[in-house]
């Protein structure tokens, strides 16, 4: 009997959207700007002999500079990866983006984007695609092999940028796999440009050692979703020893504090008076998780109701304060609906996932705030009247007498 020959494995297809950055741009006399899209090869066929990928420049023109980037922009590419979730022969989406602001865009996606079904992975580049000496190519193509051949319960939103600093060489090094969540540019010009101290690595990815990365999310059951929407009233307050001018008009304020959430007493009191009317939270300045109960200049601000970051930096904190208050009215309505206060509804999902250096910090926040800090970061992957669920469930249980 003739043997017939074996199957040729499955290709795998990903779909780049390029919306702009230094990784496609051109040297004119006017510095780097965009112009048609120029795709590096890859001359040793790495990833074109297994994996169909296609570019698409989204915005048109080559795209743009990642610092002129906006909102609405930043949903026309939510909308768009939300297609191609839900197209059953795409495997993955790489978005390429310049550096100055794919944090903060690849952040918004993590908690825009719901249900995901396959990785979606920011990358770019510090030297431009068409010089000899670009991170462009290495990080383009890395990219895309992991947005293929990431495990199926890898379906998040991450940047893929750079190596680990001290390792021999950029070529040689895998690149770093980071979660979008706290992600921020540490460097200007450094090939390692997101190697921040607070930049979670979710595991490296190179061609010949492959993926190596951990993080998986549970294996969602309906189609991707969108739920989008951040306020532009979120402001931020770097607080001064010498000034102590906190905004009156604001939808939600993150306070740039000292070390733990210690500030001056004329800070404190105003963060105490304004707190009644809208949300506050305390980052830090320095790097590490906020600890409101460590001294007593941070805990009189905890006791009014201040909102720890929960190890967030403060660009990240803002962030996740900014969509839930745009999300005002749905969350009130809930929170009416099944008869909890609002504050302490927003306060348990804003604090959901939140980082704390021990068990009993964390419970000590709890306890101060009355409401719980639930381990499952609510507002990324799942549905958002799901964590408005989830949410309340946890609230009723934390206050309701045993």
């Amino acid at each position: 009997m003739k043997q017939s020959p074996p199957e040729k494995p499955t290709r795998k297809k990903v779909v780049v959207l390029h919306t702009g950055g230094t990784i496609f741009m051109y040297r004119t006399e006017r510095g780097l700007d965009t112009r048609e899209l120029i795709i590096p090869v890859d001359k040793k066929n790495d990833v074109s002999d297994h994996i169909d990928f296609t570019v698409e420049d989204l915005f048109g023109k080559g795209g743009i500079d990642s610092s002129k980037m906006t909102l609405a922009q930043s949903r026309k590419l939510a909308e768009r990866i939300v297609e191609l979730q839900n197209d059953p022969t795409v495997h993955g989406v790489v978005v390429t983006h310049g550096t100055d602001t794919m944090a903060e865009t690849a952040l918004e996606l993590s908690y825009a984007l719901k249900n995901l079904h396959k990785p979606v992975v920011f990358t770019g580049a510090q030297i431009p695609s068409s010089e000899k000496t670009s991170d462009g190519p290495r990080n383009f193509f890395r990219s895309v092999y992991l947005a293929a051949h990431a495990n199926k319960g890898f379906a998040r939103v991450v940047i893929c940028f750079g190596y680990r600093r001290g390792s021999s060489s950029p070529s040689a090094s895998p690149n770093l796999v980071l979660d979008a969540r706290n992600a921020e540019k540490s460097h200007m010009t450094d090939q390692a440009a997101f190697l921040h101290p607070d930049s979670k690595s979710l595991g490296s990815v190179s061609i010949n050692g492959g993926v190596k990365v951990f993080g998986n999310t549970p294996v969602p059951t309906g189609p991707t979703t969108l739920h989008f929407g951040f306020s532009s009233l979120v402001k931020r307050a770097v607080i001064q020893r010498h000034s102590a001018s906190l905004p009156w008009i604001a939808s939600g304020l993150v306070v740039d504090t000292y070390g733990s959430g210690n500030a001056p007493d004329s800070v404190i009191a105003a963060m105490r008076r304004r707190v009644k009317f809208f949300p506050i939270v305390a980052a830090s300045q320095a790097r590490g998780n906020i600890d409101m109960t460590a001294y007593a200049a941070g805990r009189p601000a905890l006791e009014a109701g201040v909102l720890p970051s929960g190890g967030l930096t403060p660009v990240s904190a803002s962030k996740r304060l900014a969509y839930l208050v745009s999300h005002k009215r749905e969350i009130s309505k809930y929170a009416r609906k099944r008869k909890v206060p609002y504050r302490a509804l927003l306060n348990t999902l804003y604090l959901s996932g939140g980082k704390f250096n021990s068990k009993k910090i964390k419970e000590e926040h709890a306890r101060i705030l009355n409401v719980p800090i639930i381990g499952q970061d609510l507002l990324v992957q799942i549905p958002f009247r799901q964590a408005l669920r989830h949410a309340v469930r946890e609230l009723k249980g934390f206050t309701e007498p045993h």
